[in-house]
């Protein structure tokens, strides 16, 4: 078997930059001195069904993974996942008991990364307010032609304000605001945080911001002028979340990519929810940009989940979508490599047929083709249709208050429940990598 220490990643021979530089990207290779890691023990694994399904290429980035994991309570900044999705976890949904769940077992607090607004204004984690004059730009719509340079956001989005006044000047400064408010009805882990961090790209001069309590200025300061990625991250006085506003100013506005609301060290998880998106679009996106980014936020697990928009579309071959959906998940490989991905296969979605709900005829095909694109560019799967139950499971689901009546969305009390089987087989995926790893560490001491 081959020494996964040794297994190279994939190599990004050009990426262009957003200020046009070319820039070569070399093969990245494991710890060469690393022990050899039995794969097949963890890709033969499979008796459980609420297990991660693995392969070779994923085995090795997610034992670094959970190594880091392990120690996430004693790092100098969070580790993050991304929990990218559709529709179905809009309003922080799936991702909240995610979240709360692995906060409690690894460390850390906070909402993590919130877009200054959403398509969905659903969520209530934290309370938002923001002033009239921000615009939204996102990736997949026409609008975002004003974004040339396709710089957006890891969240896919970018925010800019404008001025209120109407005959502003070009020396007149632009001012915006947005306020954030702890919501007493949501998880505690939410209504916490030590830092709340600003995320932004600033290409012009005199930008400026200040934070604040709703007692006192926390931290003023200027936006750094750089074409790159950059982090304002400002300390706060205390843990509970209570009010805060951060107030933008300057005469042409930076690029805005959200506030992030964390710990000290532990784990911060972002929901990232794009509604109508079938995952097929972050290419469209400055890769080396990206790039940046991820590196900037310690993104070290990235979950896609997607698939329910593609469903009501039946079509014989789904190997059209497993091509694109490959694409976008090599494009993630390749830029970041020593990040984790795991694709959730999409879930049961039911139509009624003689006056009965029954299964999508297409659900197994589009499983299967997210689960090749999986396996092709190196990610873990974990299949959520089966762990429902299968063929026309959600109907089931529908009679036990776990979906609603549309035959398509978790209910709130599914979502949860989802949730939580989602926390359940990283943990399960974990312990299983630490019980190898402690083997491994005993036939070598009695081998010395």
């Amino acid at each position: 078997m081959k020494n996964l220490a040794l297994l190279p990643l994939f190599a990004l021979p050009v990426l262009l930059s957003c200020n046009g530089e070319e820039k070569k990207e070399t093969k990245l290779l494991a710890d060469a001195g690393a022990p050899v890691f039995d794969s097949l023990l963890i890709i033969r694994d499979t008796a459980d069904a609420n297990l991660f399904k693995h392969n070779e290429a994923s085995v090795g980035v997610f034992r670094e993974l959970y190594r880091d994991l392990s120690a996430a309570a004693k790092l100098d900044k969070p580790l993050r996942i991304l929990h990218y999705g559709d529709s179905q976890i809009e309003a922080d949904r799936i991702t909240g008991a995610f979240r709360n769940k692995v906060q409690e077992r690894f460390g850390g607090f906070g909402a993590g990364l919130l877009p200054v607004s959403e398509v969905s204004e659903a969520r209530v984690n934290v309370i938002r307010e923001y002033s009239d004059n921000w615009e939204h730009y996102d990736l997949r719509l026409k609008k975002n032609k004003e974004v040339p340079d396709n710089c957006f956001g890891y969240a896919c989005t970018v925010h800019r304000f404008s001025s209120l006044a109407k005959n502003a000047g070009s020396n007149t400064y632009l001012e915006s605001w947005l306020k954030l408010k702890s919501n007493s009805q949501s998880r505690l882990n939410e209504r916490k945080a030590e830092h709340i961090s600003i995320f932004y790209r600033n290409m012009f001069d005199n930008a400026s911001y200040t934070i604040q309590s709703d007692t006192a200025l926390l931290a003023q300061g200027e936006l750094v002028k750089s074409n790159g990625f950059s982090v304002i991250r400002t300390k706060l006085p205390a843990t509970d979340l209570g009010k805060l506003q951060v107030t933008l100013s300057a005469t042409q506005s930076p690029d805005i990519f959200g506030i992030s609301l964390d710990a000290a060290n532990g784990v911060s998880v972002d929901n990232i929810s794009l509604r109508g998106s079938s995952a097929i679009e972050f290419t469209n996106m400055d890769t080396l940009f990206l790039r940046e980014q991820l590196a900037g936020i310690n993104a070290r697990l990235l979950i896609f989940q997607f698939g329910t928009n593609l469903v009501p579309n039946i079509v014989k071959d789904y190997s059209y979508y497993e091509e694109l959906f490959y694409k976008q998940l090599a494009m993630f490989r390749r830029i970041a490599p020593n990040t984790a991905i795991v694709v959730i296969g999409v879930p049961d979605m039911a139509r009624k047929v003689k006056g009965k709900y029954v299964s999508y005829p297409n659900i197994e095909k589009v499983l299967a083709a997210q689960e090749r694109a999986a396996d092709r560019a190196g990610c873990a799967f974990w299949n959520l249709y089966k762990i429902m139950g299968g063929q026309n499971a959600m109907s089931t689901w529908v009679k036990n208050g776990l979906a609603n009546r549309d035959y398509t969305h978790f209910s709130n009390k599914g979502a949860e429940h989802v949730g939580t089987l989602l926390f359940d087989a990283l943990i399960k995926d974990y312990e299983r990598f630490n019980r190898q790893e402690k083997d491994l560490g005993k036939k070598q001491l009695a081998t010395r």
